[in-house]
């Protein structure tokens, strides 16, 4: 499967096999009863869902439990790359994303 890389505009990478690169994101939701927020993780060569989590509150244990239900669902081998916009919503930043990645998946 061959993606547009977004940070460097024209750039294409190639993903071999399914659960070699993820790539996540968080956004919002209006209901009736007020915002929804959801985690979602992409596999970029299936293009499948992998995991996701919903909750009334934008924090880094939104993407973590995210992260925790693919991980479940998909047993990724170590060398896995996880991919985010760089945001910092609800505390999940670039930083921390790495360090969940290590302590759910192994070294990566």
């Amino acid at each position: 499967m061959r993606s547009r890389g977004r940070e460097h505009p024209g750039s294409v990478f190639t993903v071999e096999a399914p659960n070699r690169v993820w790539a996540g994101d968080l956004t919002y939701i209006w209901t009736g009863e007020g915002w929804l927020y959801l985690a979602v993780l992409l596999d970029l060569y299936s293009r499948r869902v992998v995991g996701w989590a919903m909750g009334q509150r934008l924090t880094g244990e939104l993407a973590e439990q995210a992260l925790t239900m693919a991980v479940m669902n998909r047993t990724p081998r170590a060398g896995l790359v996880h991919h985010s916009d760089r945001g910092s919503q609800g505390g999940f930043n670039r930083s921390t994303q790495h360090w969940v990645v290590r302590r759910i998946v192994g070294t990566c």
